[in-house]
């Protein structure tokens, strides 16, 4: 009984840490800092990658994708703005949680089978009209793998204390 009841406690304190670290609901940031690591790794987040094909920075932003996220009208005067701002890791990342506040909730709707993080990385992949599609096996990996190293990394530092 005493063996179940630490068990039951354990699986609580679990939950209650895995919300903390992948469902950040707070309304400055849609998504936990575990979520945009881990989301940034199955994008291929390449530090100093620049601009390749229209698509910048770490985060892999297209301009469409910056000007939806900071509200403004598309200009090719925004190329310098958004160059600037996708190639810095932190303007990056509060570019993609601007998104997500903005596009994510009706993303979740469509798709409440997922996780928030995989429906934050469909919908930096595909958009907000095609959210609710299939990632590939392969980034779906990626970012679930990435989630589970997070997840069992605190859960040994944790042991360990």
């Amino acid at each position: 009984m005493l063996r179940r009841l630490f068990i039951l406690s354990l699986l609580l304190v679990i939950q209650i840490k895995l919300s903390e670290i992948l469902d950040d609901d707070s309304e400055t940031s849609p998504l936990s800092t575990t979520c945009m690591k881990c989301l940034c790794k199955a994008m291929g987040c390449i530090k100093d990658e620049g601009c390749v094909n229209n698509v910048c920075g770490p985060m892999h932003i297209t301009q469409g994708y910056w000007e939806a996220a900071h509200y403004k009208t598309s200009d090719p005067a925004n190329r310098a703005a958004f160059e600037k701002c996708t190639n810095n890791v932190w303007c990056a990342t509060r570019t993609v949680q601007r998104h997500m506040r903005r596009y994510l909730p009706a993303c979740e709707e469509k798709r409440s089978d997922r996780l928030r993080c995989e429906n934050a990385l469909a919908l930096h992949k595909f958009g907000p009209g095609r959210c609710d599609r299939n990632l590939t096996a392969s980034t779906e990996r990626k970012l679930l793998s990435c989630l589970d190293r997070t997840v069992w990394k605190w859960l040994k530092d944790d042991m360990e204390d």
